[in-house]
């Protein structure tokens, strides 16, 4: 499920030498249980383990978790003006997790009962921004884990940083750039947060080497479809966890094919383990994914069914080296090509074209292809020897 919301942190910075006597306060929203749009079950997670996370390292933490607008501006205002009397060097964390949206007004933070089409209140994000920003001797930094389309609200995707106005001494960064998907993921919360809540409890990670593994292992967890950005005007360096890094906080080698996996092996979406299948082709996991893949297709589908094309492709291999190619995992025992495609086939070409033409989808290239009743030639590699099929 591609994610809807936004995550916005809005941090007052203290460098490694300030003692954590400094005040550390945080302002924690989100919202999932809205009544017009989609709902957002990882974001009220996502905002609770931050919390949970930020009290962790020292923050005392307001949480304010699906208050409808009304109630959500009043109690932001009471935090602001309890951050208005932090002293200088404090560190101050707004987060925000909703759906957002921008328009010719501006970016909107939206609450749970926002009505889309009607004139409905909304926060908005520069503002609030803004709001936060009334000290240049307090370091902000501002995190903003955006969404990218609601169904039936007009507007566009969150403007990214080179749009803003920096506050100074401030420190702005994406869950994702301004073309790509925020992803929700599978289990309780976001890739982002996955990462984010483990980084910022290693001791020692100044704020940039934060972000770049965050960068890292969101890439990785969602073969490069999300990809988090940053800008910075801060003036010095801000650690979340102050102190001498230990064993956790050294450099370390992500097996992110094993991250994966983790999140991915009780799932019932046949998906899940086709997508983990093309990201980590050569994985240790492949094996484990394919055979769980085949347990849920022939659980889907009996042999009673009506057939169809009923085939899995994965595409593995490198666009860098120009070494792609199409495989065939899986072949449904009732499926129209059971007597066509075997398990291990490779395509090489399809009605004359090599795979670029299919290769984003080329399962539902099949499907598509039979539901409109086109004729399939197909080009492939068996057992190392040419070959070709054909299907009308």
């Amino acid at each position: 499920m591609i994610r809807i919301y936004i995550t916005i942190f809005l941090i007052a910075l203290m460098g490694s030498d300030q003692a954590f006597s400094q005040k550390r306060y945080a302002v924690v929203i989100g919202n999932s249980s809205y009544k017009k749009i989609q709902s957002l079950p990882n974001a009220g997670s996502d905002a609770k383990l931050f919390a949970k996370t930020l009290k962790g390292i020292g923050f005392q933490v307001e949480a304010l978790i699906d208050l409808p607008f009304k109630k959500l501006e009043q109690r932001l205002f009471e935090a602001i003006d309890s951050a208005k009397n932090l002293p200088p060097g404090s560190s101050l964390v707004f987060f925000y997790a909703g759906h957002g949206v921008q328009n010719d007004i501006g970016n909107l933070l939206l609450p749970i009962d926002y009505r889309p089409n009607r004139n409905s209140n909304y926060l908005l994000l520069q503002e609030v921004l803004q709001d936060f920003s009334y000290s240049p001797d307090v370091q902000k930094v501002f995190i903003i884990d955006a969404c990218r389309e609601i169904d039936n609200v007009a507007g566009n995707p969150l403007v990214h940083s080179d749009s803003y106005v920096m506050p100074d001494n401030s420190y702005l960064a994406f869950s994702t750039n301004s073309k790509g998907l925020a992803q929700d993921g599978v289990g309780k919360h976001s890739p982002y947060m996955e990462s984010l809540s483990q980084e910022v409890i290693r001791k020692g990670l100044d704020i940039n080497t934060v972000f770049q593994n965050v960068r890292n292992s969101v890439q990785h967890a969602t073969n490069f479809k999300q990809s988090p950005t940053q800008t910075s005007s801060l003036n010095s360096t801000f650690y979340f966890s102050p102190g001498k890094p230990n064993s956790n906080s050294l450099p370390r080698s992500i097996d992110h094919a094993k991250k994966h996996w983790l999140r991915i092996r009780n799932s019932q979406i046949p998906t899940d383990f086709t997508d983990h299948m093309n990201r980590y082709p050569n994985g240790k996991y492949f094996l484990q994914a394919e055979k769980k893949l085949l347990a849920l297709r022939k659980k889907e589908r009996p042999k009673s069914q009506q057939r169809e094309i009923a085939v899995d492709l994965v595409l593995q291999g490198s666009p860098n080296q120009g070494n792609e190619e199409i495989k065939v995992v899986y072949v449904a025992p009732n499926s129209l090509l059971r007597d066509k495609l075997m398990e291990g086939d490779i395509i090489l070409e399809i009605n004359g074209n090599g795979i670029d033409s299919f290769k984003a989808k080329p399962t539902e290239f099949l499907e598509n292809a039979y539901k409109q009743d086109q004729r399939l030639d197909i080009w492939l590699k068996r057992d190392g020897a040419l070959s070709s099929v054909s299907y009308y």
